[in-house]
């Protein structure tokens, strides 16, 4: 920083004033160390995880705490994933054994439990889709003969909220695309990946918890909060894993549409939803 006078100039280094741990790079402040934050000093929490790639973070996973208004007002931690210039807003994990038997107003505000399993929250997703977003579905394989990803992906999807009080996803797109990255592949692919009624989006399905009547009392059937189309299905991606509990032995296990579970579930390490700026 260069300070100018009528008699002469001075200098001042720049670190004087990075926050939070930022280093000086020549003339700005280098935020990548600092553990999520970002701004011309570091001072700043992230409004969205694109906000890291301004800021020179590394490809990778970071932990770091979101300011979706930019004024304090709604704060909480996520997972940001970076990779190719694409920044990944994790809004949900979840490795199975955990009770999420949560009345609605618990889905509306997030929540955590564990050390990296976590729900941002209605209102937080509505706040990182204010514009329509990519959101992908993500199934994490693990084990001794199975590694690797399977995922679906929605273009142009925004979380709203209804007259009702309920909550909807809206996707203005053509049928999802779908991808995989397994090691080895020994199943065909249509039993790795699930198909569009895993989060039916396209019908504008309304979220329903344990507590909530509509649609269908499908919260209730399932003991999970979840976008539910009318005929509630058999979705459950925040169910308890077959890992935690052997056996499907009841509707709150994971139970994917699209994905044969006899053949996958011992693989199953954790499944993700993210939204892509």
């Amino acid at each position: 920083a260069h300070v100018t006078t009528t008699e002469s100039t001075q200098t001042t280094s720049i670190a004087q004033v990075c926050q939070n741990g930022g280093t000086s790079s020549g003339s700005v402040c280098d935020c990548s160390g600092t553990g999520g934050k970002v701004g011309q000093y570091c001072e700043a929490i992230p409004r969205s995880c694109s906000d890291l790639l301004d800021a020179g973070y590394a490809d990778g996973d970071h932990r770091v705490q979101l300011d979706p208004q930019g004024d304090n007002s709604i704060t909480f931690y996520t997972y940001c994933v970076l990779f190719n210039n694409s920044a990944h807003n994790h809004v949900a994990r979840c490795s199975g054994s955990y009770e999420l038997n949560l009345v609605l107003s618990t889905y509306i505000l997030g929540f955590h439990y564990g050390p990296r399993n976590f729900w941002l929250g209605l209102d937080n997703m509505i706040l990182l889709t204010l514009k329509p977003k990519n959101l992908k579905f993500t199934i994490n394989y693990s084990s001794s003969n199975l590694t690797g990803v399977a995922s679906i992906e929605y273009k142009n999807v925004s979380f709203v909220q209804t007259l009702s009080g309920y909550y909807t996803a809206i996707a203005f797109s053509e049928t999802p695309s779908r991808t995989y990255d397994i090691h080895p592949t020994p199943i065909d692919v249509d039993e790795l990946i699930p198909t569009s009624e895993t989060i039916d989006f396209d019908d504008g399905a309304l979220f329903s918890a344990p507590g909530t009547m509509n649609p269908n009392n499908c919260g209730n059937v399932a003991e999970r909060g979840w976008w539910f189309t009318s005929s509630c299905g058999i979705t459950n991606p925040l169910g308890w894993s077959y890992k935690a509990v052997p056996g499907p032995t009841r509707s709150s296990h994971v139970l994917i549409p699209g994905v044969n579970m006899d053949r996958v579930k011992d693989a199953i390490d954790y499944i993700s939803l993210s939204i892509e700026d």
